[in-house]
């Protein structure tokens, strides 16, 4: 028998957002509020590639890395990113 581990814990929050511009710019916000918590600054990221702004992404993912070098997420958001914005 294998051991089982209990699921990962994740904190979702539903915002009632009409427009992307502006869950853009509440994700600004929070990142901006807790620089020390990578999640907010990732989810960040998820929007700018989203809204087709790759520069301003890959700035704010690389000192992500930087300060958390095992953050696979972050680490594969960064190589798609990169990956679609090279000139074909």
């Amino acid at each position: 028998m294998t051991a089982q581990h209990p699921p990962k814990k994740r904190l979702i929050v539903a915002l009632d957002v009409p427009t992307a511009a502006e869950a853009l710019d509440l994700s600004r916000k929070a990142s901006r509020l807790r620089p020390d918590n990578p999640r907010y600054a990732y989810s960040l990221d998820l929007l700018l590639s989203r809204a087709k702004e790759p520069a301003e992404a890959l700035q704010v993912l690389q000192p992500i890395i930087q300060s958390n070098p095992n953050y696979r997420e972050a680490i594969a958001l960064y190589a798609e990113i990169m990956k679609h914005s090279r000139p074909q």
